[in-house]
């Protein structure tokens, strides 16, 4: 039995193989230069993204170096941009934290070492019996004085340094603004009455109106320091008012002094800035940590019709919620 066998033979053009290789080249061509242009794109935006890092990277170390002065703004967009705008607010306030502390120390040490000057001179005049009689009892009058203002300075800048620093301090809750005044107003009765100093308080009858989110105390003591500051300076009367407005509500208390100097005005809320007859200079500074503390503003300017004004003005609680 034989067996036939079938062969196909398939024939393709020369020109066809040529077509083919060079489509094949071509694509190479493409592969290559698409590879090369891809290349070039990635280092042209790696090397937009790794720029700014290098420059942000630089600032770092400023902050570091606690060179503050130096800082600049890293010009970067998106993500970067964001923290890098971060980085220079946060070297700004840093250095701006460092400068006010430094100032602190300065001022603190030169009203630190007045009542102490005093003091020593005072108490080596008498044992050196240069002072004797009357003269040595004025002298211990005034060491007595002075170490009392020494104790109030010291007192003030801790109290201070605590309301700024330290966390957990402050009790936030609903509080009646207008008992806390009455509160402030009953421990200077006694000195209204000495000094002839007429006090007008203007209420608010609405409750709601009256309701606040602070810390009792605290607040307490940040209007006594703005009372106590209004009863050095007035000259027969002091008017307390309470009203309220777009959710807030506000304190306001002016005396009939000679008012605030101008030069001063700006800044009437920094530690140890005190007019001519002041203590210590940190009366308004301890009670604008309170109220921004309580979430409030506070702020003063003098009447046109002369004397000082200082205001505080706290969120009524029905707009805001107690945390």
């Amino acid at each position: 039995e034989h067996k036939t066998l079938y062969y196909v033979v398939a024939t393709v053009p020369l020109r066809v193989w040529a077509l083919s290789g060079r489509i094949t080249l071509e694509v190479v061509k493409i592969f290559l230069i698409s590879s090369i242009f891809s290349l070039f794109i990635s280092l042209f935006f790696s090397e937009r993204l790794a720029a700014p890092l290098r420059n942000l990277l630089g600032e770092l170390k400023k902050v570091e170096k606690r060179q503050f002065s130096k800082v600049v703004q890293v010009k970067a967009s998106g993500e970067i941009g964001d923290v890098a705008t971060g980085v220079f607010h946060l070297s700004q306030e840093i250095s701006g934290y460092i400068q006010t502390q430094r100032t602190f120390i300065q001022n603190g040490s030169h009203e630190l070492k007045t009542p102490l000057m005093s003091i020593q001179g005072y108490a080596e005049a008498i044992r050196e019996g240069v002072f004797t009689g009357e003269e040595a009892n004025h002298g211990l009058d005034v060491i007595i004085n002075e170490s009392k203002r020494l104790k109030k300075i010291v007192t003030d800048m801790v109290l201070l340094a605590k309301l700024e620093s330290e966390d957990g301090i402050y009790d936030l809750e609903v509080v009646d603004i207008q008992a806390v005044v009455l509160r402030a107003l009953a421990t200077f009765k006694p000195l209204f009455a000495t000094s002839n100093i007429r006090v007008d308080v203007t209420r608010l009858e609405n409750l709601n109106e009256r309701l606040v989110i602070a810390d009792e105390e605290k607040l307490l003591q940040a209007v006594i320091n703005i009372l106590s500051n209004a009863l050095r300076y007035a000259k027969r009367h002091i008017i307390v008012t309470l009203s309220s407005f777009k959710h807030q509500v506000r304190v306001t208390v002016q005396d009939d002094g000679h008012g605030f100097p101008e030069d001063l005005l700006p800044q009437i809320f920094h530690r140890f800035v005190m007019g001519d007859d002041g203590e210590t200079g940190l009366g308004l500074a301890i009670a604008r940590a309170i109220v921004e503390q309580c979430d409030g503003q506070i702020g003063a300017r003098n009447a046109d019709e002369g004397g000082a004004v200082v205001w505080v003005s706290l969120q009524n609680c029905h707009s805001v919620s107690v945390k």
